[in-house]
């Protein structure tokens, strides 16, 4: 891994159209860019979020980090989705719940990308001692969260 990155990032749907072409070794993309991925609409054909996310990955020649709501029967959770040229690597979720309408998962996530191992700490993992001490011991070059809503700073 290079001993600096250059990240790009988005928070708004705008900046997506107008974009073809970013120098850039990480794009990170914000929550309110993207709709929600539900996984039973997602697989019946009923929503097309996750081809419409590997479509503008596919953009990039570098990893692209989504940070979307997903949900399946009721629970919601926070996640990131991962692609590399397009081609969707994994969906992280957060471990630990934002707050009470947010569901917890487990386990912590180690994606293998081209730029090195990315550990994902999404939301209030990144807080979370237990959370980066895990990603440490699996060799994460790098510790990504792209969520920037954790602390009240209002």
């Amino acid at each position: 891994m290079k001993d600096a990155l250059k990240i790009g990032y988005f928070c708004t749907g705008e900046q997506l159209d107008s974009l073809t072409h970013l120098n850039a070794d990480l794009i990170l993309v914000s929550s309110k860019v993207f709709p929600p991925i539900f996984y039973k609409r997602e697989l019946s054909g009923a929503d097309e979020n996750v081809y419409r996310m590997g479509k503008f990955a596919r953009k990039f020649n570098c990893p692209v980090i989504i940070a979307v709501k997903s949900g399946n029967f009721g629970i919601t959770r926070r996640s990131a989705a991962v692609f590399q040229g397009g081609t969707l690597l994994a969906v992280v979720d957060a471990v630990t719940p934002f707050d009470k309408s947010e569901a917890p998962s487990f386990g912590y996530s180690v994606i293998k990308t081209a730029i090195g191992k990315i550990g994902i700490a999404l939301s209030k993992d990144i807080a979370d001692t237990d959370c980066l001490k895990a990603l440490t011991l699996c060799k994460s070059e790098l510790i990504i969260d792209p969520y920037a809503d954790i602390y009240d700073f209002s």
